[in-house]
């Protein structure tokens, strides 16, 4: 009788648990995605203020843009993480090359406004991998801990062209 009733309990906590931890979700795409369209305005901007390397500019936005599809993905995807995590963490890397090439070109054009850009791309992105927020370091020490092994898009390279060296 004590296992029916208790089996019972259970069956009526577990959609609680579930929806729960939706919510949670739901709450942690929202503020990601506010965190995204502030970074995403105030690139803008930069670059109507910076008409001399608007085209990096737009180059940085553009990568910018896909690694926050990307992230957004991979946060909206946690139920089934184990199942693509290695795609996550791939593709993350290959994101990350990309915006780390742009910003790399806008720093040999104008290193002033290359920090500027820098700061609003490395704002927090809300994916849980490894069980924490991650920025642009985060991503690429996350990607290098799963694939030690990368040889194409390899994680040196992101090394060498550290746009804050």
């Amino acid at each position: 009788m004590k296992k029916i009733i208790f089996v019972l309990l259970l069956a009526l906590i577990t959609p609680l648990c579930v929806f729960a931890q939706a919510d949670k979700v739901n709450e942690d795409l929202i503020k990601a995605k506010a965190d995204f369209a502030r970074a995403e305005s105030q690139l803008k901007n930069l670059a109507a203020k910076n008409t001399s390397v608007e085209a990096e500019l737009k180059a940085v936005i553009g990568s910018h843009a896909v690694l926050k599809e990307t992230a957004l993905d991979a946060r909206r995807d946690i139920t089934n993480r184990d199942r693509a995590e290695n795609f996550i963490y791939q593709t993350l890397t290959y994101r990350l090359e990309d915006l780390y090439e742009d910003l790399y070109n806008l720093k040999k054009k104008n290193e002033g406004v290359y920090y500027e850009a820098y700061k609003i791309c490395n704002h927090l992105y809300w994916i849980e991998l490894d069980k924490e927020a991650l920025n642009l370091y985060g991503i690429q020490n996350a990607v290098e801990r799963q694939f030690p092994f990368l040889e194409v898009h390899d994680v040196t390279w992101l090394q060498e062209n550290d746009p804050q060296k």
